[in-house]
């Protein structure tokens, strides 16, 4: 709207509603530049498709091969080339001067990327202008209906001031600077507050940052009304850190009125290093003087301690009070005033920073440099190559040539495998004098045709046996095929029972409920344990338990980084569950089976519902740490990564936030989501979804310098150690301590189920058992799947026992599969052979064969 230029009279803000200015200022936002991570290849036999791969990750992964810079030794020339060419030295040079401009590049990148984390910012003056406009306020036609009705709109706007000076020029709003943030992001909360007499049903009008995260020009409220009045206006300042008032005492010590908390703390050590109070005998304590004295109420006082001692004479800002007169008459738009106040700015040189570092181009050229260099130095090994060929030709040819043939003839019968034959020995007569020989010779001669069949019987007999050798070779190769294709059955496919062990053993849920509630009695941290342990089972390789599995070489699922921080009470559990197992029933009960009904347990122990565990799984044998790469959710997955990875695992949407639901138990580590609370993003340190109060308490759990990597916090601020609704409600409250707990509430496909389950307890308990028994199907292994070395050992018998197919002696009708020959005789005596060795070697020996 236009403004006139007479009415912009700069005016202060009232007393107490802006803080007071003073140098030395931080910086009002911390831009920081996350660590990316290398992007993941797709695991070798699996093509990727557009369902499997979604077109980001495909962006990803095409520029990382690109930008693959070549090695130092593929630059490098070799000593012997440099023993040839003299000049290759200054090449050598050239190539340790590149590796220190490298190193020196890598240096200012990260010193770059270190000053982002924490960019300068300047103070500038925020003009805050207040006016409003009318309408229709002359149009009252008695008796017309289709008039419109008189109007009113209240504008707050503002920009900020270049070297402090306002052009004074019309329009100014849509002139601003676009480097600059926009008027909305200096606030965090703006309240109007009109006539209550005029207007009783909606007098005051609130709008928070929270919710409304894109950025605005200004406000604007749009009412009827031909009376005027005088609104009150309340803004509060966003301060990025956020910005405390001091109490009388601490202010009187350290002459600040506003400031962020780090800052407090530094003034707070200047202040003791400039009066030279640190305690001599402990440098970590500091002696308080009378004015230290009145700010702690001791002695002495810790370092570590300040921030926490602090808190209390520390408080938010006070708005800022502004008062304007919704004028109906005169100018229109009728401006009053306008006001100034200091804000923190950021340089525009983060921009441009950003911009260097985000720079390709001069990559993209020095790849190609580096590519034509590489081709060079390999052409130049090749010419070497060829060189030293000729010369050594050129200088004894004859003993050139010998020793060349003499090389090709080793790696020939290498390759061969002839390397251990002995020529010599062979050509001298005791060697055909070893005793080997004699029964060599009678198997040669009996083999032979008898006289006058030789010729064509002879090459008849050698073709045949050469038929039916590769017709043995063929047809064994499709029977390896076919087994391996009936050995790999879907195992999803696979029956589970819940009176599995029935008639076996019949009290297995009770011995395992037993050792379970002892364990539990003795550490409430065995529920979350046992649930998560169950939950990172699954989800790899299926619910085979091979998560147990420990390994010599570090190697196992277990030693994964995903499970490192499975709690050991988990492990415990089980392995207590499975000796009183073992006590009653040895050899029939799986860890897999213990496992599922362990982390049943665990939940009704902690209030949560029961419900009826299948059984029937055994335990795998395989347990690799690479299995677990990209199969667990990460705390940083939105709801898209989340339904994806889950229905991956045949579970629903429903599924995957009943299962989220399980984060009403267990407590998580800092560095899960201390981003959120200092590194969101370069304006907002603070994830805006995250309640301020609740980023306040996790900031005390969780200081950004200093703290322990062993501090956690629970996931559900309200009833950590029970098993209820309570983890949905803190998120309808903005207190999901993860990214991937939060977004379920803030996306819409999610929202309404996690009100639902918020609201009521029953329709959470109903899905979450749903989802436990869903979750116990995933990749089971039974005993289906025993079959599948059964059949692998009837391939062995028939591959190790050439011959036994070939025609029985005397029999003339011959059954032809193809160019393999044979006897239907010959098939039943073989088959009843191999069944009959079959069948005593399961009695007698009582193998049970389980499949991995």
């Amino acid at each position: 709207a236009p403004m006139s230029a007479n009415n912009n009279n700069p005016q202060k803000p009232q007393q107490g509603s802006a803080p007071s200015p003073f140098g030395g200022n931080p910086g009002m936002a911390s831009a920081s530049r996350f660590q990316q991570r290398p992007p993941m290849r797709p695991p070798s036999g699996f093509p990727a498709s557009n369902n499997t791969v979604s077109p980001m990750r495909t962006m990803e992964l095409t520029p990382a091969a690109r930008k693959k810079k070549m090695k130092l030794p593929e630059k490098s020339l070799q000593e012997r080339v440099a023993a040839i060419l003299p000049e290759s030295a200054l090449y050598t040079q050239l190539l340790e001067f590149e590796s220190r401009v490298d190193a020196a590049l890598s240096r200012k990148k990260v010193d770059i990327q270190e000053a982002l984390k924490n960019p300068p910012c300047t103070q500038k003056t925020l003009r805050i202008y207040v006016f409003n406009s009318f309408a229709n306020q002359n149009n009252t036609i008695p008796g017309n209906p289709n008039a419109d009705p008189p109007t009113w709109t209240l504008k707050i706007v503002g920009r900020i001031l270049e070297d402090g000076v306002d052009p004074d020029q019309p329009g100014f709003v849509q002139q601003a600077n676009p480097s600059h943030p926009k008027f909305s992001s200096f606030f965090k909360k703006v309240i109007v507050n009109l006539d209550q007499r005029l207007y009783p049903e909606n007098s005051a009008i609130t709008w928070e940052s929270a919710r409304s995260p894109a950025p605005q020009e200004g406000f604007e409220i749009k009412r009827k009304g031909n009376q005027e009045f005088a609104a009150t206006i309340r803004l509060e300042m966003n301060y990025v850190p956020e910005k405390f008032k001091l109490s009388t005492a601490l202010m009187d010590v350290l002459g600040i009125e506003v400031e962020t908390r780090p800052r407090i703390i530094s003034a707070i050590w200047h202040y003791v290093k400039a009066r030279k109070l640190q305690n001599p005998n402990d440098p970590s304590f500091f002696n308080c003087d009378a004015a230290l004295h009145k700010v702690f109420g001791e002695e002495k006082v810790k370092f570590t301690m300040v921030s926490q001692k602090i808190s209390h004479h520390l408080s938010p800002p006070p708005p800022i009070h502004l008062e304007h007169k919704i004028k109906l008459s005169g100018n229109n738009p009728a401006i009053s005033a306008c006001y100034d106040v200091l804000v923190d700015v950021p340089f525009p040189i983060q921009r441009d920073l950003n911009n260097l570092l985000a720079n390709a181009e001069k990559n993209k050229e020095i790849e190609a440099c580096d590519e034509a260099i590489c081709a060079a130095i390999r052409k130049i090994h090749e010419h070497r190559r060829r060189r030293a060929f000729f010369l050594g030709f050129s200088q004894s040819p004859v003993e050139f040539i010998n020793a060349l043939i003499e090389s090709q003839s080793k790696d020939l019968k290498v390759v061969a495998g002839e390397a251990s034959r002995n020529a010599e020995k062979e050509r001298r007569a005791d060697f055909f004098n070893q005793p080997w020989v004699e029964d060599a010779v009678i198997r040669y001669l009996n083999r032979k045709p008898a006289a006058g069949n030789e010729g064509p019987g002879t090459w008849d007999r050698i073709e045949r046996m050469y038929t039916v050798s590769n017709s043995r070779k063929h047809m064994m190769m499709w029977f390896l095929v076919g087994m391996f294709f009936f050995c790999m059955v879907d195992e999803s496919n696979a029956q589970l029972s819940e009176n599995f062990y029935a008639s076996t053993c019949p009290n297995v849920e009770l011995i395992v409920r037993q050792a379970v509630t002892t364990k539990y009695q003795q550490t409430p941290i065995t529920a979350p344990g046992t649930l998560r342990m169950f939950f990172h089972d699954c989800f790899v390789g299926g619910c085979d338990a091979s998560v147990l599995i420990a390994s010599d070489n570090g190697d196992a699922e277990k030693d994964a980084h995903d499970n490192i921080s499975l709690a050991g009470d988990g492990f415990d559990t089980v392995a207590k569950a499975k000796l009183a197992v073992e006590a009653q029933c040895p050899g029939l009960v799986s860890c897999a089976d213990i496992l599922a009904l362990a982390a049943r347990d665990v939940v009704v122990l902690a209030g949560g519902p029961g419900f009826k565990v299948e059984l029937g799984r055994r335990d795998g044998l395989v347990s690799h740490a690479s299995s677990v790469d990209g199969k667990l959710p990460g705390p940083e997955l939105d709801v898209t990564g989340l339904v994806n990875l889950f229905a991956s695992n045949g579970l629903s949407i429903t599924d995957m936030i009943a299962l989220s639901g399980a984060h009403t138990l267990g407590f998580s580590h800092c560095d899960r989501f201390a981003h959120r609370l200092y590194n969101f993003s370069a304006l907002m340190p603070v994830d805006p979804t995250l309640d301020p109060a609740y980023a306040q308490q996790l900031m005390q759990t969780c200081p950004r310098v200093g703290s322990e990597p062993n501090v956690v916090s629970t996931l559900d601020a309200t009833t950590p150690d029970v098993f209820d609704n309570a983890y949905f409600q803190n998120l309808v409250a903005r207190k999901g301590l993860l990214t991937s707990d939060q977004v379920l509430f803030n996306d819409f496909r999610s929202q309404a189920t996690v009100v639902r389950f918020a609201n009521n307890a029953e329709d959470f308990n109903s899905a979450f058992t749903s989802a436990m028994r869903k979750l116990g199907r995933v990749g089971v292994k039974t005993m289906a799947l025993n079959w599948g070395p059964v059949l692998m050992s009837v391939i062995l018998f028939i591959t190790l026992t050439p011959g036994v197919l070939c025609q029985l002696p005397g029999k003339t009708k011959a059954v032809e599969f193809g160019g393999f020959q044979t006897s239907g005789a010959a098939i039943v005596i073989h088959t009843l052979i191999f069944f009959a060795c079959i069948t005593v070697s399961l009695i007698a020996l009582h193998i049970n064969i389980y499949a991995s």
